[in-house]
Parts: C-alpha cells; structure tokens; sequence
C-alpha cells in the first residue's frame, strides 16, 4: 500500500528523508513503523530521538510510543531540545518539520548540528518553497509526497471541510483573551513575539 511504499522509500534512501503528507494519512504510524522495525533488527534497542514542535504533540507521541511499547524512544519539545550540548541518536525524527525550519529560526539547524545521528526522518503534511529550499540545502531530500487531493480520491483519507466560525467576544473574554496571549508569549519562545490568536472585535 502507499504506506508500505513510502517506508521502502526512506529505507532505499539511506534512512534519510522527508515525508510530505498531508493530514491524517498517517505519517505518525509510518514513523512508529519504522522504529520497529528497526528495533527488530538489533540485539538490543536502538537510540531513538523524536523532536516535535509543541507540548500536546509531545503527549500525543508518548501515549503512542507506550501503547506499541517501543523502548528506549525519547519525545522532546524542539525549544528545550535545542538547549542541550549535543545527542547522539541512532534514528532522530522531526515532526511538524515545516514549524522549526523557517529561515527566520535556529532551531532546526541547531538539532541538526548538535545532533550525531544515523538515520533521520522529517514529517510534514506541508512545506512552502523556502522550506524546501533550507532542505536541500542540508542534503535532506523530500522522498514522498501526498497532496490531500491524492489520497481522498485514492480513499487514504476521508473526505472533510474545513468551516470557519467568527464570533464576537464580550470585553471579560477579550480581556480574559489578551492574558492568555501575554502567557504564551512569555512562555515560549518558539513563537518570538509572532501575534497567533488575533483578537476579533
């Protein structure tokens, strides 16, 4: 199937790629998948890095990881794994890689550089031209890529729409609202000062 062909891919490549999949096609699984099966091939488990993006992708990948019981697998949050002096990994993954390699962040070159690793596998459901580009540039080729279009009509995935609902807030949930911005901000970093929950009035 086209997961199969996708995981036999990044193996012909060396280990070494991106997979460009779109939403809910199942790239976390591919990636558990080849864990595994790397795993099934050593004596003893191998060092597994994965970096992600955000705290509750970090918690959605740890539940995971216990219920296939993969050992010796570790989920960090990119803003506190960047922090560290240098790992060394047999297999480090990216998730959300579109998130951490903008060229206007360190982050994704910094886990590159302090990273020593063998096998490397970053996931994306979407990548702009400039991403792409701060790919290549690092020898990181895009090994797949499977539009939304592709799969709904190859029924990898269900059909869905997406709707937008506008609502207009009270000044005690607008209020409410700029203290939470004020945390976020404060609390991470990753964001630096970027406005991501405008306000609607």
């Amino acid at each position: 199937d086209s997961q199969t062909e996708f995981k036999s891919l990044f193996k012909a490549n060396g280990g070494i790629g991106v997979g460009l999949l779109c939403t809910s096609y199942g790239k976390t699984k591919c990636a558990l998948d080849l864990c595994e099966e790397l795993n099934s091939k050593r004596s003893t488990p191998a060092h597994i890095t994965v970096v992600v993006p955000f705290q509750i992708l970090k918690d959605q990948w740890e539940k995971l990881v216990a219920k296939r019981k993969i050992q010796n697998l570790r989920v960090q949050v990119i803003n506190s794994y960047v922090k560290l002096d240098k790992v060394v990994t047999d297999f480090l993954i990216i998730d959300e890689i579109h998130s951490c390699c903008n060229e206007d962040s360190e982050y994704f070159k910094r886990a590159i550089d302090i990273t020593q690793y063998k096998y490397f596998l970053g996931l994306s459901g979407t990548l702009e031209d400039k991403h792409k580009l701060f790919l290549a540039e690092r020898n990181i080729p895009i090994i797949k890529e499977i539009t939304r279009e592709e799969a709904t009509l190859n029924g990898w995935v269900s059909n869905y729409s997406i709707y937008t609902l506008m609502c207009k807030m009270n000044e005690e949930d607008t209020e409410e609202h700029i203290n939470l911005k004020k945390k976020i901000r404060q609390g991470f970093s990753y964001f630096q000062g970027r406005d991501i929950f405008p306000i609607i009035l």
